[in-house]
């Protein structure tokens, strides 16, 4: 397990070797434009004292090894902050946030991870903020984009969400992973420190 000492710096390579890996996958200018904002937020981040916590779901975190940079999930998971989602009354029994502006001051982007447990389902939802997510691991059915009907996505994969589209994720028999970064707070006419996320 990394040192406490250590984590915001992982934290912030994860986020940058993220940042870049949306650059090589963005066929879409908004991949473009959520990279560099992330890449911006984090060369100017600070450490924020959170502690390290977890829950339930992530017994099976182990098995969302399917590209590298889950592999650093992996790696620094005990030494993250995970919390149960605000959207499920479980505890985080079948799916986690891991909030990285909770962590890392990141200014006006919110970041983390989503964890979903294997054979859970994160439930739809829709929020005012663009959102872009990326796969980090596992193959899931998702609903994005604007559209009704759910489409298997497998890891390494990005897409965006416009305002108020409705989306969530069914994963298969494995865990889903995925980073998820909202940005441009002032286009949205939410103030910059907004405190909504996946």
């Amino acid at each position: 397990m990394p040192s406490t000492s250590a984590v915001p710096t992982q934290l912030r390579q994860f986020l940058l070797d993220c940042a870049a890996r949306l650059q090589v996958l963005g066929d879409d200018p908004k991949a473009l434009e959520a990279a560099e904002a992330l890449t911006q937020a984090v060369a100017d981040s600070a450490a924020r004292d959170c502690p390290a916590t977890t829950v339930p779901c992530l017994s099976s975190i182990h098995q969302a090894s399917d590209t590298a940079l889950s592999r650093q999930v992996i790696e620094m998971s005990p030494s993250l902050n995970w919390i149960p989602s605000h959207r499920l009354t479980d505890n985080g029994e079948t799916a986690a946030l891991m909030r990285a502006d909770a962590m890392l001051d990141l200014g006006g982007v919110i970041a983390g991870l989503l964890y979903v447990g294997p054979g859970e389902t994160y439930p739809e939802h829709e929020h005012e903020p663009q959102e872009l997510y990326m796969t980090l691991s596992g193959l899931a059915s998702w609903r994005h984009g604007g559209n009704t009907d759910y489409e298997d996505i497998g890891p390494d994969r990005c897409f965006y969400n416009k305002p108020f589209d409705r989306h969530g994720v069914r994963a298969g028999k494995e865990p889903m992973l995925a980073l998820y970064v909202l940005w441009d707070f002032a286009n949205a006419g939410l103030p910059s420190s907004a405190s909504r996320s996946s």
